[in-house]
């Protein structure tokens, strides 16, 4: 049951920018936009590649990925928050709208980002007694990496960085346990460039091979539409029920978070939907925020796709990152069990009732359907999970085509199903009354969005691929779903003009979906965790 308003970008747009600083941009001319979006999609493409073909050496990728990131922040963020709201105009000094200064210190990033991998065979002579030119460089490393920080999330981080340096600089001067002998700059640059436990350490690792692939594949899921898919079979599901509302922000957020390692992103994209309608069954304006932030931060927790640090914890600790996802799990589904549990104290002492649904079954009738749903399921994962150990017993290397064979018939065919029935009306939520729709007719609009996500966990947890590998076939068959859905359902609804169909999906998922920077707004997040 999506509503007209969660389904108005420009709204959801404003939120996020209302209330996460990461999405704060400036706007941009239509040279400058398309310059930033090339940008974007070469950077993914960059990842793509080497998540699937092999990384390059260490240092060179880490290096054009910082180099990528810190460039591009300069073009979508202004110095302060007064110019991300200012008009752009071009002229001599703001070539395409943007500032020299911002020029400058794009071209300073990208340089001093690229001169560590450059110099890193010569580097082994002289690390720990850098030239001038490392300690320089590496100087205007440090300046341009914490301007962009303070642009990109504030002055906090900065700060923090600021004074841990000085630390480093004057501990000869503190008193107690706090003294320490003392460095001086350039051991203090040569430490935080030119060795593997600085900048380009461990976190930006994790960044740069994981965390970008994973950002990616939640951006094409929640582009494809299966963000309000899940916030649809949420509804269903628990929509009826007291307090059905904020049991549909829960379970949605957990769904959602699936696919999402943000926590801003699961409570925007839910909150549109959920807090109207907690508030219209009797939920306190102030409870309704409540319960949708609780949701949407958990949602972080939920595997497949989880926040960036479970990657850094991943790597830090020594274990693959599909044992941190086992592991994750069981938390994950216990901390939304007590909030479900929690909510529906609350709803039951304040009396409250769920929402009206469309289609009423006899208990009988229902158990019944739960059954054949449930029992539908297990054959079908045992049939799957065998299946194809057998084919590879008998097929050898030809059971990963026979896999892709399989899948692709299986998504032809759910497409086909969806296109025989109407898809779900829209309902707005300034109504006085909207309605639950029935639990099938919501999950047959929407079952093959699921495939890209067996995808990735089967590559994940069965295969054992490593990280980047799994998300590299997770984004494949995404963004298969991005590209052919629109039209096949047109094809099997009897319609023959399908250009059109292509033609907006293609500049939507692929470049204006990127230009908004949603890709860039993550990545600088996990990159500011290396700060």
């Amino acid at each position: 049951m999506t509503t007209a308003a969660e389904l108005d970008n420009a709204k959801i747009q404003k939120l996020e920018t209302e209330l996460d600083p990461e999405m704060r941009f400036r706007p941009l001319l239509p040279a400058a936009g398309w310059l930033v979006a090339v940008w974007l999609f070469g950077l993914s493409c960059f990842h793509y590649y080497t998540a699937g073909f092999g990384l390059l050496p260490e240092t060179l990728h880490r290096g054009i990925h910082i180099s990528c990131v810190l460039g591009l922040i300069f073009l979508v963020f202004s110095w302060s928050q007064k110019g991300n709201a200012a008009t752009p105009k071009a002229g001599l000094f703001a070539p395409l709208g943007i500032g020299i200064v911002d020029w400058l210190c794009a071209i300073a990033a990208v340089v001093t980002s690229l001169y560590v991998p450059y110099v890193f065979h010569d580097l082994q002579f002289r690390v720990g007694n850098p030239d001038p030119i490392d300690w320089i460089m590496g100087t205007i490393m440090i300046v341009v990496l914490l301007e962009a920080t303070r642009r990109s999330v504030g002055w906090p981080l900065p700060i923090i960085a600021i004074v841990l340096m000085i630390y480093a600089l004057y501990g000869r001067s503190l008193p107690g346990i706090l003294a320490h002998p003392g460095n001086t700059w350039k051991s203090v640059v040569n430490h935080l460039y030119l060795t593997s436990q600085g900048i380009y350490g461990i976190a930006l690792g994790v960044v740069a091979t994981y965390v970008f692939h994973y950002v990616l594949f939640g951006v094409l899921a929640t582009r494809v539409g299966l963000g309000r898919f899940f916030i649809d079979l949420a509804t269903a599901m628990t929509g009826r029920f007291s307090g059905g509302p904020a049991k549909v922000s829960i379970f949605g957020s957990a769904l959602f978070g699936m696919i999402s390692g943000s926590s801003v992103a699961n409570v925007v994209t839910t909150g549109t939907f959920t807090i109207p309608l907690m508030k219209r069954v009797g939920y306190p304006a102030v409870k309704a925020g409540a319960i949708e932030c609780a949701a949407g931060v958990n949602g972080q927790l939920m595997p497949p796709v989880m926040g960036a640090a479970a990657f850094l914890m991943a790597e830090y600790v020594g274990v693959s990152y599909a044992e941190i996802c086992k592991a994750a799990l069981l938390p994950a589904i216990l901390t939304y069990g007590a909030l479900f549990y929690v909510v529906d104290l609350e709803a039951v002492k304040a009396g409250m009732t769920g929402l009206p649904r469309t289609k009423r079954r006899t208990l009988k009738e229902g158990a019944i359907k739960a059954l054949i749903t449930i029992s539908s399921l297990i054959i079908l994962s045992c049939a799957i999970y065998y299946g194809l150990g057998w084919t590879k017993d008998v097929f050898g290397e030809s059971a990963s085509w026979l896999a892709v064979a399989v899948l692709i018939v299986s998504y032809v065919a759910l497409v086909r199903t969806r296109a025989k029935h109407p898809d779900l009306p829209l309902d707005d939520p300034t109504k006085q009354l909207i309605l639950v729709p029935d639990f099938y007719e919501s999950a047959r609009t929407g079952l093959h969005y699921l495939l890209p996500v067996v995808v990735l966990i089967w590559c994940l947890i069965v295969e054992e691929m490593s990280p980047g590998l799994a998300a590299f076939w997770g984004v494949i068959a995404m963004a298969g779903v991005v590209l052919t859905q629109h039209p096949l359902t047109a094809f099997f609804r009897g319609s023959r003009a399908l250009a059109p169909e292509w033609r907006p999906l293609f500049a939507t998922a692929f470049f204006l979906g990127l230009r908004r920077g949603e890709l860039l707004a993550l990545q600088k997040e996990a990159i500011d965790l290396r700060d």
